[in-house]
């Protein structure tokens, strides 16, 4: 099975995506409880702009696998896309009871929030995540960017300046730093 999932995935990269849902549809025809061929047929049908069938198989790989994180983060996109923004919020508050200890979680949590327009959701979102890694600088510049969509200007430097200091070469950090203050010539 694992190499009909690299195919698919190869498949997905290379854009083929008539043939990916294809193989998927096939080998979903002889084992329809393959939680990990659903979760590829969404990606294929969310690369299709096929929102409402990315729903249906992010919650068939919830049925066969209640345990499946990335099934969930599939049927939070799937709404967010499709424009259920209200019903995406209500299954992003049941996933952070989830999330743990797990960075990349509340990383996905945060740029869902974003895309819903939650900013404060996000913020807290990347408050945890810094928790877990304080030393991450794509957690710092994110952390800055809520900052400033909530207009803690202040907080947003003080994140970039971290940012910066573990990752000197990020030239959008010191951009976005120095938008942050009105300059004189």
């Amino acid at each position: 099975m694992t190499s009909v999932i690299q195919q698919i995935n190869n498949l997905i990269k290379g854009r083929q995506l008539a043939q990916a849902e294809k193989l998927c549809r096939a080998v979903l025809d002889r084992e329809p409880d393959n939680d990990a061929v659903w979760f590829r047929l969404g990606q294929v049908l969310q690369l299709k702009f096929d929102f409402e069938g990315m729903l249906d198989c992010a919650r068939r790989v919830i049925g066969i696998n209640p345990a499946s994180i990335s099934g969930y983060l599939q049927e939070i996109d799937a709404l967010i896309q499709g424009g259920y923004v209200n019903d995406a919020c209500g299954k992003l508050g049941a996933l952070e009871k989830k999330a743990g200890k797990n960075v990349q979680i509340w990383q996905h949590l945060a740029e869902f929030y974003t895309q819903a327009g939650q900013y404060e959701d996000v913020e807290n979102c990347y408050a945890k995540a810094r928790l877990l890694q304080p030393d991450d600088p794509k957690i710092l510049y994110n952390s800055a960017t809520a900052a400033i969509s909530l207009g803690k200007f202040d907080e947003a430097e003080a994140f970039f300046n971290q940012a910066l200091m573990l990752n000197p070469h990020d030239y959008d950090a010191y951009y976005n730093r120095a938008t942050l203050r009105k300059n004189t010539p």
